[in-house]
């Protein structure tokens, strides 16, 4: 190994990938410290991708500090490269994880729901459950995002509750988005009656438009989507998602979507 070691430093860049490819087809945990060290200074693309790619298949137990501080770096490669290997890095890297979550840094707890997210496993879903509560919106929006993107059917209440308290249009439009993935009609009703109380659309931001056609159709309330559909003018923006709501409930199947159409059709099914 330590002739690999050496080739690691080569000034050639063919010898520096092979060696990173040998030192990982060692197997060896004591490759890893070598791996990160030539990394954080690697100036070679090419060279950085198989340093990674070899992390990634070893032992990483004895760098998880010299990864983490790659979480802090000005380098977006780097910190990229961090939460690839950290996504890894299997049961003891989700363990190290959990140690972070109350970092003051919000950019390293969002990092490491980041990695989390690679690791994806059952007890990392509880950790992105926890970043719901983050005091960073930034953060709450990676767990919301991440959990409609895993499936999480189990975190609904959370994002509910969290969608009742929070006044963040982004972090409301990212709720909206994944409880469309996730949620059951039940749910969706609840949220439709928090977002329009009366049942007017008329004064509803637009940021939430794309999301409410999906949950709209999803809640398969009939007079709900017509009325969504006629709230909308806009039809040359957002015509597509109209016409998905309709096709969704049965209401309408025309492609492509024409504004003029799309029209006359909502003014037929309102009657």
């Amino acid at each position: 190994m330590e002739e690999l070691i050496k080739d690691l430093q080569s000034s050639d860049e063919a010898d520096r990938i092979y060696a990173a490819e040998d030192l990982a087809d060692l197997g060896s945990p004591e490759a890893a410290v070598p791996l990160v060290h030539r990394l954080v200074k690697e100036e070679s693309v090419a060279v950085k991708n198989a340093i990674v790619t070899a992390l990634q298949q070893v032992d990483i137990g004895q760098v998880h500090e010299l990864v983490f501080e790659m979480f802090m770096s000005t380098d977006a490669f780097l910190r990229n490269a961090a939460v690839m290997i950290f996504g890894a890095g299997g049961e003891e890297a989700v363990a190290y994880l959990t140690s972070l979550l109350d970092h003051s840094d919000p950019e390293v707890r969002k990092l490491v729901l980041d990695a989390m997210f690679e690791i994806g496993s059952d007890e990392t879903l509880l950790v992105i459950r926890a970043g719901l509560f983050d005091e960073s919106i930034n953060v709450q929006i990676t767990a919301v995002e991440y959990l409609g993107r895993l499936a999480d059917s189990d975190g609904v209440a959370d994002m509910l509750t969290l969608f009742k308290e929070s006044d963040e249009p982004m972090l409301r439009a990212a709720i909206l988005e994944t409880m469309a993935m996730v949620a059951d009609a039940q749910i969706i009703s609840e949220i439709l009656t928090i977002m329009i109380p009366e049942g007017n659309f008329t004064n509803l931001d637009p940021i939430y438009l794309a999301s409410l056609t999906e949950l709209t159709a999803k809640a398969g309330d009939r007079e709900a989507i017509i009325r969504l559909a006629t709230s909308i003018t806009d039809l040359a923006l957002y015509g597509e998602e109209v016409s998905a709501m309709l096709a969704g409930a049965n209401l309408y199947i025309v492609k492509p979507v024409k504004p003029n159409t799309l029209v006359l059709h909502i003014k037929m099914l309102a009657g």
